[in-house]
C-alpha cells in the first residue's frame, strides 16, 4: 500500500500525472485541483490511496486529508465511482459542499459534470448526515492547525537564521523569540526578527 508520493511532476494530463519518484513514473489520478495548478517539473507531495481491481491497479492522489477522506466516503455512494468521486472533489471545496449539504440543496452537484438531478439529490441526503459534517470539519480544523504550526515553525527557523548571521548567539536568540511570542503578536517573519532586535538590543 502506497501512503504517499514525494517526486517531480513529468507529465500532465486531463485527469492524472504522472510522478517520477526516484527514476519511476507513478500515474496518479487526480482532481483539476491539482492538475490545475502545477507544472512539469514542479515537486509535488501527495497523500494517496490505492484501488485494487481484478485487472488493474489504480492510485488516486489528494493534496490534504480532508480530500482522501471525503473521496472515501463519495464511493460509498450508489452511482459514485472513482472518477466521479475524484470530479466532484476538484468542482467543490469542502465549505461549499458543507452548506450545500446543511441547507439541503443541489444545485451546485447539479453543475458538475457527470452528476445528473437524481444523483445530485441522493448525494445531498447521503452526506448531509451529522456524522459526517462533524467527521469533515474535525478534519479541517487539524489540517489547519498543522498547516499554521508549520509555517509558524519555517518562519522560526528562518528568523534564527538571520539573527545568528547578525551575531547573535542561539540562546539569546531562543530567549527573545520566546519573549516575541509570548506577547500574542501576529508571527511574520520581518516582524519578528525586527521585534528580537528590539529585545536583543536592550
Amino acid at each position: 500500500m502506497i501512503g504517499k508520493l514525494f517526486g517531480e511532476i513529468c507529465d500532465i494530463y486531463l485527469d492524472h500525472i504522472i510522478i517520477n519518484v526516484n527514476g519511476v513514473g507513478y500515474v496518479v489520478f487526480c482532481s483539476k485541483k491539482i492538475t490545475s495548478k502545477h507544472h512539469v517539473g514542479d515537486k509535488i507531495e501527495l497523500i494517496t490511496q490505492t484501488m485494487v481491481k481484478e485487472n488493474d491497479i489504480s492510485i488516486f492522489g489528494f493534496p490534504n486529508d480532508i480530500d482522501k477522506e471525503f473521496f472515501n466516503h463519495l464511493l460509498t455512494i450508489q452511482g459514485v465511482g472513482a472518477k466521479l468521486a475524484q470530479t466532484i472533489i476538484g468542482s467543490l471545496d469542502i465549505d461549499e459542499i458543507i452548506q450545500s449539504v446543511q441547507i439541503n440543496d443541489d444545485r451546485k452537484f447539479t453543475q458538475i459534470s457527470g452528476v445528473g438531478p437524481k444523483l445530485a439529490a441522493r448525494l445531498v441526503n447521503e452526506l448531509k448526515t451529522k456524522k459526517f459534517i462533524n467527521k469533515l470539519q474535525n478534519i479541517k480544523v487539524k489540517h489547519e492547525i498543522s498547516t499554521s504550526s508549520n509555517r509558524h515553525s519555517q518562519i522560526i527557523m528562518d528568523a534564527t537564521s538571520a539573527l545568528m548571521n547578525l551575531g547573535y548567539s542561539l540562546g539569546q536568540i531562543n530567549s527573545a523569540i520566546n519573549d516575541v511570542i509570548s506577547q500574542g503578536k501576529e508571527i511574520e517573519l520581518e516582524m519578528l526578527i525586527k521585534n528580537c532586535i528590539k529585545i536583543l538590543s536592550t
